[in-house]
């Protein structure tokens, strides 16, 4: 009795070489093809966010701008002159929001520090 052959056929094998070939090369392809859109989803995301930042921020922080105006001095002298106008009317001063707390100094303690 002889033993039957169950080698593929030379065209079998040709068309099996050839299929895993063009498997392999669509595979990449398609690797290529996701990562590329998947770091697009990325790209859009970080985009999105800055946006959204910079429009938030511009939109939240437009309308202190007139209070930090009062807050702003050219020189000394001006500096000078809103702190004392501002410590003869503390009550004005603090319904006005110009300063936040006032500190009375007691002259009768003695503060000594050690060397």
């Amino acid at each position: 009795m002889r033993k039957k052959n169950n080698r593929p056929t030379l065209h079998n094998r040709i068309h099996k070489h050839i299929k895993n070939h063009i498997y392999k090369h669509a595979h990449n392809l398609f690797h290529i093809h996701h990562n590329f859109h998947h770091n697009l989803l990325h790209i859009g995301e970080l985009a999105t966010v800055v946006i959204f930042t910079l429009v938030s921020g511009t939109w939240m922080f437009a309308s202190l701008t007139g209070y930090s105006e009062e807050l702003y001095r050219n020189n000394n002298t001006e500096v000078t002159e809103a702190l004392v106008e501002a410590m003869k009317n503390p009550g004005t001063s603090l319904k006005q929001g110009n300063i936040i707390s006032v500190w009375k100094m007691d002259t009768n303690v003695e503060n000594t520090f050690a060397k």
